[in-house]
């Protein structure tokens, strides 16, 4: 996060709420956002944050005024409560989903290969005229 440093807070959660390429194809920063700590979060931030914290499951969360100002808050706190805590009873879904389009090509061109692989194979089998001597079939 520290290229990241001189961005403003609501540029930088925007990005990652919106799954900015910058944040989705940087393996460390993915890696820092799906980590257990981050998916977790302890009951005394819980409370800690909750009067800064909006209930986006909420239909009128839009609407609905915070107890406290965030902007009281560190730089990282305001980070951490826009996307972490406000976004948690989903994040670790979302980090799953993201972790899934980085390696759905990859894993379906290595698939693809094995596949090719086996088929080359087959068809050797299938075109040996020793191996159907062996088994005794013309």
């Amino acid at each position: 996060m520290s290229k990241f440093q001189q961005a403003p807070v609501d540029d930088i959660v925007m990005k990652v709420i919106q799954c900015d390429k910058v944040f989705i194809e940087d393996d460390a920063l993915l890696d820092f956002f799906k980590t257990e700590e981050l998916c977790n979060i302890p009951d005394n931030v819980m409370k800690q944050m909750a009067p800064y914290s909006v209930d986006w499951t909420r239909p009128d969360a839009d609407k609905k005024i915070r107890e406290a100002d965030p902007s009281e808050l560190t730089r990282e706190d305001q980070i951490y409560l826009e996307t972490f805590y406000n976004c948690n009873p989903y994040w670790r879904a979302r980090m799953r989903a993201l972790n899934l389009t980085r390696s759905l090509e990859p894993d379906y061109n290595e698939i693809v290969e094995k596949l090719n692989l086996v088929i080359e194979a087959a068809d050797a089998v299938k075109n040996s005229k020793n191996f159907k001597n062996i088994l005794g079939v013309c």
